[in-house]
C-alpha cells in the first residue's frame, strides 16, 4: 500500500509564497519606476515653469499697460511651451489660468504663502502692487495629459498627476545698506499722479526751511530724533544704518540744513560732498545717491515716523545756500539704476534697480 507524500502540502504552500513574493516585488518595482518617472517629469516641468516665470516677470514694470495687454502671460506661455516632457510631449499652459500676476512679500517667513494674487487689475494703483508672476504647469488628468503608470496592474491605476509651479519677482530693492544721504522722500511727492510711477529725470526742490509743501525732508534713517551731528555722520559715512522696506524712520522738515548742511562749512561734512556748486548754484560732477522712499499723504506730516516702502536713486543738480529762508537743493531722479549689492528685490517701483527678474520659489 503506497504511503501519501508528506511534502505534497508543502509544495502548495511554496507556490502561494512564491506568488505573494512576486506580487510584492512587482509592486515595489512598479513603485520605484513610477516614483523615478514622476520625479523626472516634475523636473522637466519645473524647468519649463522657471523659464516661463522669469520671462513673464521681465514684462512687469509697475505700470498697467503690459498687464492689460496680457504681455506677462503671453511671454510666460511662450517660454514655458518651448519645453517638453517624456515621450516628447510638449508642455502646454493656459495663460488666463496658469499665469497669475500678484504680489510677493520678500520678508515672509513662509515662501508657500508669500505670494498673493492681485485681482482684478484695473487701475495703475493695482499695477503698482504687482511685482511677481506665478506660472504653473502639469501632466494631469484635468489637462488630458496625465503621466502613464508602468506596471499599472500592481498599483491599481493607469495614470498619475504631476505638476510644478514657479514664482519670479521683478521690482526695486527692498533693502539698502548705509543709504548715502540723510534724506527721505514721500512717495506721493515723487510719483506721477496718473501712472503712480516715478517720473524719470524729474527734478524736485527741497527747501531748507519750515516749508510745509516739501515732499522730502531730513532723516536720521531710523526712529531716532536727529541733530546736525547725526546728519553729518551719515554724510561722512561714519554712521551706517541699514534699512529695509517696512522699517520706520523719522523725518523733519529740513530747517536744520539751512545754514549747517547746505554748503561747505569749516571742513565739516555737508551736502557739499554730493554737489560742488558753481557761482550759479549748478552742481558739477554730482554723485549718484540713494535714499529711502516712505508712504504718506501729501502735504506730508513732518517730525514724525513714516514707513519705508522702497528706495530712489537721484543726484543733486543745484544747491543754493542763501540763508535760513532761501536755501534749497534741486535733485533729479534717475531710473533703471542697477543695484550692485545682492539685496532682495520685489518692492516699490521708484526707478531704482535691480530691474531684473529673479526666481524666488
Amino acid at each position: 500500500m503506497a504511503r501519501p507524500d508528506p511534502r505534497r502540502g508543502e509544495r502548495g504552500v511554496t507556490a502561494v509564497l512564491v506568488a505573494i513574493v512576486v506580487v510584492v516585488l512587482g509592486a515595489f518595482l512598479a513603485l520605484a519606476l513610477n516614483v523615478g518617472h514622476s520625479r523626472a517629469v516634475r523636473g522637466q516641468l519645473q524647468s519649463a515653469v522657471d523659464a516661463g516665470a522669469l520671462a513673464g516677470a521681465a514684462e512687469l514694470d509697475g505700470t498697467l499697460a503690459p498687464l492689460l495687454a496680457g504681455r506677462p502671460g503671453a511671454l510666460a506661455s511662450e517660454f514655458t511651451e518651448r519645453h517638453i516632457t517624456d515621450r516628447s510631449m510638449p508642455v502646454e499652459i493656459t495663460p488666463a489660468t496658469d499665469v497669475i500676476p500678484g504680489h510677493w512679500d520678500p520678508f515672509s517667513s513662509d515662501p508657500a504663502t508669500a505670494f498673493t494674487p492681485v485681482s482684478p487689475i484695473a487701475t495703475e494703483q493695482d499695477a503698482r502692487r504687482v511685482n511677481a508672476v506665478l506660472v504653473r504647469a502639469g501632466r494631469e488628468a484635468a489637462r488630458a495629459n496625465a503621466v502613464e503608470v508602468a506596471f499599472s496592474g500592481f498599483v491599481s491605476t493607469d495614470q498619475m498627476n504631476v505638476g510644478a509651479d514657479a514664482v519670479a519677482v521683478n521690482g526695486g530693492p527692498c533693502e539698502d545698506s548705509c543709504p548715502d544721504a540723510p534724506l527721505a522722500f514721500f512717495a506721493c511727492g515723487i510719483e506721477d499722479p496718473d501712472t503712480y510711477q516715478l517720473a524719470c529725470g524729474r527734478t524736485l526742490r527741497i527747501h531748507f526751511s519750515p516749508d510745509g509743501t516739501d515732499t522730502a525732508g531730513l532723516s536720521s534713517l531710523s526712529l531716532d530724533s536727529a541733530n546736525t551731528q547725526t546728519y553729518r555722520n551719515i554724510i561722512s559715512g561714519a554712521l551706517c544704518r541699514n534699512l529695509q522696506a517696512g522699517d520706520l524712520v523719522n523725518i523733519s522738515n529740513g530747517q536744520q540744513g539751512s545754514t549747517t548742511l547746505c554748503g561747505a562749512e569749516n571742513n565739516q561734512p555737508t551736502f557739499d560732498r554730493y554737489c560742488r556748486a558753481d557761482a550759479t548754484g549748478t552742481c558739477t560732477q554730482p554723485l549718484e545717491i540713494r535714499a529711502p522712499v516712505v508712504d504718506g499723504e501729501c502735504p506730508p506730516r513732518f517730525n514724525q515716523t513714516h514707513q519705508v516702502i522702497g528706495f530712489a536713486t537721484f543726484r543733486f543738480v543745484r544747491m543754493v545756500c542763501g540763508g535760513a529762508s532761501n536755501s534749497y537743493i534741486d535733485v533729479e531722479f534717475l531710473c533703471d539704476e542697477v543695484d550692485d549689492e545682492s539685496g532682495v528685490i520685489g518692492c516699490g517701483w521708484f526707478g531704482t534697480g535691480p530691474l531684473r527678474p529673479m526666481l524666488v520659489r
